[in-house]
């Protein structure tokens, strides 16, 4: 968790500089959307499916005694795995390449057409970093197996310190824009190679084979397409996010929803990722040897990641607007543009704890190698999505804002929380025990207590983020937050409320 909060609080850092440097410029527009296209590329064709199905698979296989070291079929199996996906995603990074213009025209059709074309050439240049993103996943499967943590939680921190620097001492704004293409793409590389610095110290050695009769590779890519279909939530949900603020009437509005996106996600992803992490390995290990084990750290788990997701969702749906205007209120970026970011962050965020939700018995599912749940609940929350997003963007209620795609977005993540949730009652059985429901229920009454507190106080104080300094921003955030956080932990305390 240490690991992964310096990863995010970089990529703050990061995105803070993106907005000083573009704001909400036509040229901001065109980075966001050329750099969402590849990796939402990846997440949706590669990200889940390496690690959803290599990891089960890899842990299937018998070991050696010590979890720090891995048998010959192992070894023979992440070497195969590797250099395959490294070729498919490869070959993906060409074909992107050369069909870039009419790529960025479907996904962001709403764009200038200086703007598109723009995009375009940004996007040939991002587009390597599926085949990097693609080498590094599989490398951050095989350590998290043999027990190793710290090194893939970090990996987002090399990346993130690449940008950081070339921001720092190179970017100067305008055609600096293609120079900060190249430096994303350099620092997916780098990811690249911290992964396999480690793995070649403790003696681990990839093989460079393509063998599409292997075995194993056969049973993982058997598992594969339900595994897709199951991870596209996100990805699609950022997709649609692109293309339905491209056709809002915000000024500056795909580069908006990316900067309210990008703190939602770092928000939301720094317990949820950890703990997800952590435990799939285990999960896929015990998941049809000790059901009792393995109910117990699910539940863990859940409760675990609840705990703070629901605390903090709520103290981030009251303090969207200091949030933004720290984060974000300096250089090119107005306080118009942060009262925009922050309205669309408010929304996004009713959506949060549907996603720990997710991501949590994704890998539940996973890991008991039935994806099947996973696929129909991202796809049941895409289609919501899309469907609620063209309805709000057309209704009074929104009245073509941007914040519509904020609501479609948080909309698809509770429909897909909802699936889940009804195939984990049928199919996990044991697992929601009278206890568990009553912790859980314990957990959100106490951070509803907590959110009303919080927006009483701000409702008190009456300071406007968007005129205010960023040491007032931080005093008031703190303030809330702090008085939000007592409450709800003598809330625990009063409830006798329970992580284990």
């Amino acid at each position: 968790m240490g690991a992964t909060l310096l990863s995010k609080a970089l990529g703050l850092i990061r995105n803070t500089l993106l907005a000083a440097h573009y704001g909400t410029t036509e040229t901001a527009n065109a980075f966001s959307a050329a750099l969402r296209i590849p990796l939402s590329f990846f997440d949706i064709l590669f990200s889940a499916a390496i690690l959803g199905c290599f990891i089960p698979v890899y842990n299937s296989i018998k070991s050696d005694n010590s979890d720090k070291n891995s048998s010959p079929e192992q070894t023979e199996f992440a070497s195969v795995f590797f250099c395959s996906v490294s070729l498919i995603s490869g070959i993906a990074s060409i074909i992107g390449m050369i069909f870039a213009s009419p790529i960025i025209k479907t996904v962001a059709a709403g764009l200038l057409p200086e703007t598109s074309a723009l995009a375009a050439s940004l996007l040939r240049i991002l587009f390597p970093m599926v085949a990097f993103a693609a080498g590094a996943y599989t490398l951050v499967g095989v350590l998290q197996s043999r027990g190793s943590f710290i090194a893939p939680a970090l990996i987002s921190s090399i990346s993130n310190g690449g940008v950081i620097i070339y921001f720092i001492f190179i970017d100067r704004g305008g055609d600096g824009i293609y120079g900060l293409a190249f430096a994303y793409m350099i620092s997916w590389l780098l990811q690249l190679i911290t992964l396999a610095v480690p793995l070649l110290k403790s003696g681990f050695k990839l093989k460079f084979k393509v063998d599409f009769k292997n075995p194993n590779l056969k049973k993982a890519l058997k598992m594969a397409p339900p595994i897709l279909i199951g991870s596209w939530l996100v990805p699609a949900g950022t997709l649609l996010g692109t293309y339905f603020s491209s056709m809002t009437e915000t000024s500056g509005a795909v580069s908006v929803f990316d900067y309210a996106n990008n703190i939602y996600f770092i928000a939301a992803g720094i317990l949820t990722y950890s703990v997800c992490n952590y435990l799939f390995p285990k999960l896929s290990r015990i998941s049809d040897t000790d059901i009792n084990d393995f109910n117990e750290s699910v539940q863990n788990g859940i409760r675990g990641s609840l705990f703070v997701i629901l605390p903090v969702s709520a103290a981030l749906l009251v303090l969207s607007g200091e949030a933004t205007a720290v984060l974000y209120m300096r250089g090119s970026f107005t306080p118009e543009a942060a009262q925009t970011t922050a309205g669309v962050l408010a929304v996004i965020v009713l959506g949060m704890p549907a996603f720990a939700i997710i991501e949590f018995f994704s890998r539940v599912f996973f890991a008991k190698k039935q994806p099947l749940p996973a696929a129909a609940a991202a796809l049941a929350g895409t289609c919501v999505n899309a469907l609620s997003t063209s309805i709000f963007i057309k209704s009074n209620l929104f009245s073509g804002s941007v914040n519509a795609v904020g609501a479609g977005n948080a909309l698809g993540q509770l429909a897909a929380a909802t699936v889940l949730i009804v195939f984990a009652v049928i199919k996990l059985k044991g697992l929601f025990t009278l206890n568990f429901v009553v912790q859980i229920i314990k957990c959100a009454l106490c951070s509803v207590v907590s959110f009303v507190v919080m927006y009483l106080l701000h409702s008190l104080i009456r300071a406007n983020p968007y005129q205010s300094s960023v040491v007032m921003n931080i005093a008031v955030a703190v303030y809330i937050f702090a008085a939000g956080a007592a409450v709800f932990l003598f809330g625990a305390k009063l409830t006798r409320l329970k992580l284990k």
